[in-house]
């Protein structure tokens, strides 16, 4: 609502009701800096006035941007600071494409034990051997299981390919073809 920069309208919104306040960096922004300046200069307004309850959380977008807001107590007294990317971005993405999405990958992510785990499975275990099969087709019946195919390693080669690109080839899977594949639990080969 309006230009975050321009105080007038920044304090059209009602701030003095709020418990929390984001200042989200501006995804129109040709440069990460120029984003992380509209960014700054919106916190610099909002706290200088002290009806403000809380202290904003602030998205940061250039590693420069947040080793200068590590370094500064001024600002760091001021607001929180996150710094996004296109990395947080694209499991953002998974996870709202997804709906097993976020629980899989909450669980790579736990420090916790008995989690998801990736495996080595021989594709023996979902199709009988020497069957041909796309990439896809295999992806399938994994997650028939429960599971999610990452790629897989053929016998002759040992090169591993994730995630490759044409997933509607088809592949003839021998015995000794390796699937690496999230799974729920431990997997024995």
């Amino acid at each position: 609502m309006g230009n975050p920069v321009v105080v007038h309208q920044l304090y059209q919104l009602p701030i003095k009701e709020t418990n929390a306040t984001l200042i989200l960096a501006d995804d129109e922004a040709d440069e990460a800096m120029e984003s992380d300046s509209v960014v700054l200069t919106a916190l610099l307004h909002y706290s200088m006035h002290d009806e403000n309850k809380s202290r904003p959380v602030c998205e940061v977008l250039d590693w420069r941007s947040e080793r200068i807001v590590r370094k500064s107590e001024a600002l760091k007294s001021r607001g929180h600071f996150v710094r996004s990317g296109e990395l947080e971005t694209g499991v953002f993405a998974l996870c709202a494409h997804s709906a097993y999405m976020p629980d899989l990958m909450r669980g790579l992510l736990s420090l916790e034990g008995g989690g998801p785990s990736i495996s080595q499975i021989y594709a023996s275990v979902f199709v009988p051997a020497e069957a041909w099969c796309s990439f896809q087709d295999m992806a399938n019946m994994v997650r028939v299981k429960g599971d999610t195919l990452l790629g897989y390693s053929k016998s002759d080669d040992r090169e591993l390919k994730l995630n490759p690109e044409d997933k509607e080839e088809v592949i003839q899977w021998s015995t000794s073809c390796l699937l690496i594949v999230v799974s729920r639990g431990m997997v024995q080969l």
